[in-house]
């Protein structure tokens, strides 16, 4: 390292430039590849290099015929030797292993085992280690067997290397270790099986560099940096924490079971020392717009300036121990992640300011370190996140190979995460995808993960109309400069004795004394301008619409829609256009009461960015209309179907984001951005054209109501209707049932009938089977013997007649039947 900040960056800068200029610290420069070949193929006989490719194919018996007659050189020999490792022909391995050395090489310095690791041949890298070969053999690039199947991704050779001892700190000849060459390559099983290993992770390159530095991605720096702290200490201390202040009750058997991470309160007292100065420095205190700004951290961004003041506070509150029942939902907890997004943003700028050596050259940037920025300052956020982290994880950040002279974003990123993560708990990095997706819908698969409540996500805004915004903003100066009292006042911020609601701050007095001196001067400022207030309350009244007056002019809009048109036909152009027309301060009054106001905002800053041909709104600086060319088309009598359509269809709306949000998360990833963009405009669209019915509903009844029986005789009329209403549908269900009883009725008496002629058929039968049995008695009995034997003679005959008796009852019985069928038609 160099003693010098100056010497370092200008030196830094320098090896930076040659590296990049030089292909250096990439993939193909100086690491070997994967599939690496003879480069002295092409200048061998033909005979040798249809050898080779009889070795490569793994054609054993060829080759060891070819061997065997003596006519192969030792070095063919060798070649065949290394081929066959580097393509795994166990067989033909065994056949060449005691025929040639085994410390042989390739032309690149590469033996048989590191080409057999470069491949993952774990049973050939066996025979050979049985063989006697050198598990320490380099390369001339310095490359190990460990560091080459390191570099080529194999991660069962690199795991069945380090079981057999291989030496985990080898490096290349530009002293990559194979923890560096995995980070570079953006390896993260690698890289834990490294870690697990005892890899170290502050060793150096010949740049100084450690694998934190030449890390491909945050999602290295993350396993480095968490296995480090895994031995601080920290879950005992957020398992504390959380039996301490942990106040969900209802926690599932998954969570307890390890399913899920474990939740814990993130709103707690910090430690007092770099990682409280770090916090409330990233505040702002008012010396800048960073609060003001957006990084994509939702729905924080989604806020205003004077709604972000009031979450912060409340935040702050909480940080700092004055309040400890701070709700746990995603509105606070993004504003407590969005402070540190603010240190990222500063250590982004000042990364930027230092390295602006890129385009202004070596002497202006070092006029800048000497000048005007000054030596410590190039510095000065990394050291304030480098120190809360040795506090926070009671570590030191040399050993995981971290300086603030680190120039690579990703690496601060993930170390302000880190830092995050202790106050999360393990739950951070779901959490932090959530904060990181502007869609409100896909949150909603991620907070089920997690087993968090409805209440976690369905957050409201918070009220501005009770709120005094300059005594919260003073609030939460009171409270960054009191726990940053530590540090050397200018002359200008010196107390000067001063007791007032802007000097208290800077009092060395208990910081719950202050900010309760700061809310008794602001209840006592609300008692004495009373006529400010009350006119604040009626145009806050003048401007918002209570829910339950809402939903009656919903109830009106919808059972009503013929009075209203007689009504919309009667008033003039000009009043009709002032009822289709709000203010933008009206409309951000009815989103902030929305439960949907995140989705609603969404669709404004679309229709504020871009606007398409469907577009029914036309919304400028101070007031929001229907767009003149829907008009024309459709005519403003059809607009009024539309505004009087949009009040149910406001309720479908809602209906269907508790439809998708039921959804899976794969099926909602697969909505592209476009589609989500149209359903928030389109909600847009129906709430703002449901205010302008509530709107005409609104006046219609200031028309019809003169008095206040006429009002209450309309409650009435509603009550009416909806009783009317109740009793129809219970008239028709009872219709209904009748019927269904009617019907199986009937169909009793059907089945019942049909049994009856089927059971009065089986008689007549049964009697008429007796009848002629009794006929055939008396018969035999007249005749006697002689009758029976001429009844013998005759047989002939009597089977005639007894044919023709039974036609005659076949015909009979048809006849009878025919007969009930006509009475049973007629009847």
């Amino acid at each position: 390292r160099s003693p010098s900040l100056v010497f370092f960056a200008k030196e830094r800068g320098k090896k930076f430039k040659a590296m990049k200029a030089a292909g250096k610290g990439t993939k193909t420069s100086f690491l070997p590849k994967k599939d690496s070949r003879a480069s002295a193929d092409s200048l061998l006989d033909e005979e040798t290099q249809m050898l080779l490719y009889q070795a490569k194919e793994g054609n054993w018996e060829a080759v060891i015929k070819m061997v065997d007659s003596g006519k192969v050189e030792p070095v063919v020999i060798s070649q065949l030797y290394l081929a066959t490792a580097e393509y795994g022909h166990m067989k033909l391995l065994l056949s060449l292993i005691s025929k040639v050395d085994t410390a042989c090489v390739n032309d690149r310095g590469q033996g048989a085992l590191m080409l057999a690791s470069c491949n993952g041949h774990t049973k050939i890298m066996d025979v050979l280690l049985q063989a006697n070969a050198d598990i320490e053999a380099v390369s001339d690039q310095g490359f190990t067997p460990l560091l080459a199947a390191v570099q080529c991704a194999q991660l069962e050779a690199a795991a069945f290397l380090l079981n057999r001892k291989a030496n985990i700190a080898a490096t290349t000849i530009y002293q990559y270790s194979a923890l560096h060459i995995a980070a570079v390559e953006g390896l993260p099983s690698m890289v834990t099986l490294l870690l697990d290993a005892k890899a170290c992770p502050n060793a150096l390159t010949c740049d100084d560099a450690a694998p934190l530095e030449v890390s491909k991605d945050s999602k290295i720096c993350r396993i480095i940096l968490e296995r480090h702290c895994i031995g601080s200490g920290l879950e005992e201390k957020q398992k504390h924490n959380s039996e301490k202040k942990h106040r969900m009750e209802k926690v599932t058997k998954e969570r307890s079971n390890g399913k899920c991470p474990e939740l814990v309160v993130p709103f707690r007292d910090l430690p007092q020392g770099p990682a409280s100065y770090l916090f409330w420095t990233a505040m702002g205190v008012g010396k800048d717009s960073y609060m003001f700004q957006n990084f994509g951290v939702y729905p924080f961004d989604r806020l205003n300036d004077t709604e972000r003041i009031i979450v912060l506070t409340e935040v702050a509150e909480g940080m700092s121990g004055y309040k400890s029942d701070i709700e746990c939902n995603i509105l606070n907890e993004s504003a407590l992640y969005a402070v540190f997004a603010l240190m990222k943003a500063r250590i982004d700028k000042e990364l930027s300011d230092q390295y602006s050596i890129d385009e202004s050259g070596e002497n202006g940037f070092e006029d800048n370190v000497q000048g005007n920025i000054g030596a410590g300052e190039c510095f000065q956020w990394r050291n304030r996140v480098l120190a809360a982290f040795e506090q926070v994880y009671n570590t030191n950040a040399s050993l995981v190979g971290l300086s603030a002279e680190c120039w690579r974003p990703c690496v601060w990123d993930t170390v302000v995460n880190v830092l995050a993560r202790s106050l999360f708990g393990q739950s951070f990095w779901e959490k932090k995808q959530m904060f990181l997706s502007s869609n409100s819908m896909l949150r909603v698969g991620r907070a089920r993960r997690l087993k968090l409540d409805s209440q976690y996500l369905n957050c409201r805004l918070p009220s501005t109309a009770s709120i005094e915004i300059q005594l919260t903003f003073k609030k939460l100066i009171t409270m960054s400069k009191s726990f940053l009292s530590d540090e050397p006042l200018r002359p200008s911020l010196r107390p000067s004795g001063c007791f007032c609601q802007d000097c208290i701050a800077e009092l060395e007095l208990p910081l719950n004394f202050k900010l309760q001196f700061l809310e008794e001067a602001a209840e006592e400022k609300r008692k004495n301008s009373k006529r400010g207030r009350k006119n604040k309350e009626r145009r806050i009244d003048d401007g918002e619409v209570s829910w339950a007056h809402r939903r009656k002019l919903d109830e009106l809009v919808l059972t009503h829609r013929k009075e209203l048109r007689n009504y919309w036909a009667s008033i003039s152009l000009e009043e009709r256009w002032c009822l289709a027309e709000m203010s933008t301060a009206d409309l951000g009054d009815v989103i902030s009461i929305s439960p949907y106001w995140e989705t609603l905002r969404a669709g404004l800053e679309s229709y504020a960015q871009y606007a398409w041909e469907e577009d029914v709104l036309e919304i400028a600086e101070d007031y929001i209309t229907i767009a003149d060319d829907i008009c024309e088309d459709r005519g403003i009598l059809d607009m009024l179907e539309a505004m009087l359509d949009a009040v149910a269809l406001n309720y479908k709306a809602e209906q269907e984001l508790n439809r998708l949000s039921a959804l899976e998360p794969e099926i909602l990833a697969r909505i592209n951005e476009e589609e989500w963009d149209k359903r928030r405009r389109q909600m847009l669209e129906n709430l703002i054209l449901a205010e302008f019915a509530r709107k005409i509903a609104a006046q219609y009844l200031i028309k019809k109501e003169e008095s206040r029986a006429q009002q209450v005789a309309l409650e009435l009329e509603l009550e009416l209707l909806k009783e009317e209403q109740e009793q129809k549908s219970a008239a028709e269900r009872k219709a209904a049932k009748r019927k269904r009883a009617k019907k199986k009725k009937r169909a009793a008496r059907k089945l019942k009938r049909e049994a009856e002629l089927l059971q009065q058929q089986e008689q007549q039968k049964m009697k008429l089977a007796e009848k002629n049995e009794k006929a055939e008695t008396k018969r035999k009995k007249r005749l006697g013997k002689t009758g029976v034997a001429k009844i013998e003679k005759t047989g002939d005959a009597v089977g005639k007649e007894k044919k023709e008796k039974k036609n005659k009852a076949e015909k009979k019985d048809k006849k009878d039947k025919g007969d009930k069928k006509e009475k049973k038609e007629k009847k």
